[in-house]
């Protein structure tokens, strides 16, 4: 019950920060405007098909992966490590509450209204793009996955506060990878083979370019299953190193909140 109340209460006040909320879908509606403007530069030299993506499909997909970035934010990560260098963790350590729960009961509440746009938009493209029922149900569950897989992430980068001096080069390096590697400037299927191979699977592809994917040029069932298991496995890996990070980070901890 407890963790409700956490959820409830990050939950109200993102709806009373209406225009910082509007404002966060509008500038992501105008870096998507900007990597398709850039693509367009490509496609209106000649009629191009790059890889099964037209300039339409393409449009598409860097649209939906910006918006389903909304949906795994990397906040959670620079929330904990605030917490770690300014001590206030020791307070949140004193309650009888999971510090996993606490953060993703946060988490979920802040994110909340993100989720339902993500749910919109993949209703909306999938009946466009004709994908069944079912399909789309699978998409939600592996969605839902792959969110928990990538909190457990961002708990375990934030963790890094316990040993980092400083925090700005762990903003730049998430922030960094999530670009580059999770879809939001081109469909990471537009690399050489045998780099896409390796990189399809990294956890910040999993959760944006794969669902994106999914929407615009398709997937298989067993294509998708695939890519469920693979997040399982890294969840499973991600809690695992928690549990060790937490144990070990807490041994140099001090406490001592600053002022």
């Amino acid at each position: 019950m407890k963790y409700v109340y956490i959820f409830f209460n990050n939950l109200k006040a993102k709806a009373v920060y209406r225009t910082d909320l509007l404002l966060e879908y509008v500038l992501t509606a105008l870096q998507a405007c900007f990597s398709i403007f850039m693509w367009h530069a490509l496609y209106s030299q000649k009629s191009l098909m790059i890889k099964d993506y037209s300039f339409g499909r393409l449009g598409v997909y860097l649209f939906l992966a910006n918006f389903l970035a909304l949906s795994f934010s990397v906040a959670p990560a620079f929330r904990l490590a605030l917490q770690i260098k300014s001590g206030r963790l020791s307070t949140l350590l004193e309650r009888p509450i999971s510090l996993y729960g606490e953060h993703f009961a946060f988490f979920i509440g802040t994110q909340f209204f993100s989720f339902l746009l993500v749910l919109c938009l993949i209703a909306y493209f999938g009946i466009v793009s004709g994908i069944s029922t079912i399909m789309l149900l699978l998409l939600v569950i592996y969605l839902s996955c792959a969110i928990v897989m990538f909190f457990s992430l961002m708990l375990l980068l934030g963790m890094m506060a316990f040993w980092l001096v400083e925090l700005w080069p762990l903003r730049s390096f998430v922030t960094a990878c999530y670009l580059l590697f999770g879809g939001r400037y081109f469909p990471l299927s537009h690399l050489p083979t045998k780099i896409y191979q390796i990189v399809q699977y990294n956890p910040f592809s999993l959760v944006t370019d794969v669902p994106a994917r999914f929407l615009t040029v398709g997937l298989t069932t067993s294509e998708l299953m695939q890519y469920l298991l693979v997040t399982l496995l890294w969840l499973l890996v991600f809690l695992y190193l928690y549990k060790i990070m937490l144990k070990l980070g807490l041994r140099l901890y001090e406490g001592v909140e600053s002022v």
